[in-house]
């Protein structure tokens, strides 16, 4: 279920209803929404109206009544819309959101990243993709473009070390201008050059990887940056937005959740706030890898299990001081609950294109695909094949089908708490 409500501030969550019945609940700002933004300027967070969540309704094919309602604060309910859907196992999906790596190296070796840490099985070198294989990657977005919504020009590298970064984001504006583009940095690299470059780009959102609060507990999980540096490049690229009188591209912040920096989260949404970045987000690690296999927090073996007591006080101190600046402040589930139609990481509808042209179904196993060693293969080389040729394949196929079976897409899935909602 994906859709907004404005104003955002007068609203507690979303109920949906199948068949008359409560089956979940959905907090604004769980997706942001850049349209509402530029066609509501005069709406207070306009972008954080959006909400996007994902309710099982059985395997049971047939007919569904599907409602829709808003909760005011004060607890009264309001009809949003009501919608009818046959449940299905046949499917001709078509890809949604498209990840284009445009390098693989990084100026940071952050502890928990599998491409970067000083632990990691990955190969840190790292690679630039070329301009035949950008070429090769953009023509697969224009073969898709009626189905793209959202672009992410990043992977496990910084994408702005990319010399021609500003150049691939005009690139995909000009194939499409309603897609998102989207890029994840460290904010290493925030000079006011920089700044200003970004500003005049058509870049729509920038997500800043901040992972702890405070100096020494981010110095120590981001190795080789600086803490006062990367905030004050932040606040100033928000700053330099509002001077422009722009509300593109939307800042965020993103925090990995893990045992190492669980006590770093309400410091971090202070320090988020002091930003005043538009959206304050936090995400499980994915515990697959070296770096990260220690670190996570839920147990994806109990669909009944809660965040261990001790770290409670922590994500409820952290939620308070959020609802107290009014920010939106999104914390995951801990507890995994049953797979569904698609994955956290968006599995079935995210095609992902490595540096070096590889194509896989998500970010994980791209990752997984690039250790030293690895079983994991991509599912086609956009140098050798076209994205509509890798997409319609017999084994890419099977692996979205298998969504809709109720099967495993893939064996690492079982051990990824995106598979799990998480």
């Amino acid at each position: 279920m994906r859709g907004w409500v404005l104003p955002p501030d007068k609203v507690s969550h979303v109920n949906i209803s199948v068949n008359g019945t409560v089956a979940g609940t959905c907090l604004l700002g769980s997706e942001i929404r850049l349209d509402l933004a530029i066609a509501y300027p005069s709406v207070l967070n306009s972008e954080n109206g959006g909400f996007s969540t994902v309710i099982p309704i059985g395997d049971k094919e047939g007919v569904y009544e599907i409602g829709v309602f808003a909760v005011s604060l004060d607890g009264q309910e309001y009809a949003l819309g009501n919608k009818r859907i046959v449940n299905s196992r046949e499917t001709s999906d078509l890809p949604s959101r498209y990840s284009i790596c445009l390098i693989s190296r990084c100026n940071l070796a952050c502890t928990m990243c599998p491409a970067h840490a000083e632990s990691t099985r990955f190969l840190t070198e790292g690679t630039t993709i070329d301009q035949s294989l950008l070429g090769a990657s953009l023509e697969g977005l224009r073969d898709f473009v009626s189905s793209m919504k959202w672009v992410a020009l990043c992977g496990y590298g910084e994408p702005f070390l990319y010399s021609g970064i500003f150049e691939a984001i005009e690139r995909v504006h000009e194939i499409s201008p309603s897609i998102v583009i989207e890029i994840t940095s460290n904010g290493t690299m925030f000079s006011e050059r920089m700044i200003q470059k970004i500003l005049d780009s058509s870049l729509n959102q920038i997500d800043v990887s901040l992972d702890a609060g405070t100096k020494t507990a981010y110095e120590r999980i981001r190795k080789g940056a600086n803490f006062e540096s990367v905030v004050e490049g932040t606040r100033r690229l928000v700053e330099a937005r509002t001077q422009r009188n722009r509300k593109l591209p939307v800042v965020t912040t993103n925090f990995v959740l893990m045992r190492s920096n669980i006590q770093e989260l309400s410091d971090y949404v202070r320090t988020a706030i002091n930003m005043h970045v538009d959206h304050i987000s936090a995400v499980n690690p994915h515990g697959l890898y070296e770096s990260d296999r220690n670190q996570v927090l839920y147990d994806l073996g109990d669909s009944s299990r809660e965040l261990p007591s001790e770290f409670i006080p922590y994500v409820r101190d952290a939620r308070a001081l959020a609802r107290a600046a009014n920010v939106n402040c999104f914390i995951p589930s801990f507890t995994p609950s049953r797979p569904r139609l698609d994955c956290a990481q968006h599995g079935r509808t995210n095609p992902c294109v490595d540096s070096n042209g590889d194509v896989y179904p998500c970010c994980v196993l791209e990752a997984l695909g690039n250790e030293r060693g690895s079983r994991v293969k991509a599912m086609g080389n956009i140098r050798h094949d076209t994205l509509q040729q890798i997409w319609n394949s017999p084994r890419y196929e099977a692996f979205r089908k298998a969504f809709y079976a109720g099967e495993v897409p893939d064996q690492y899935c079982t051990e990824c708490p995106c598979y799990y909602n998480l």
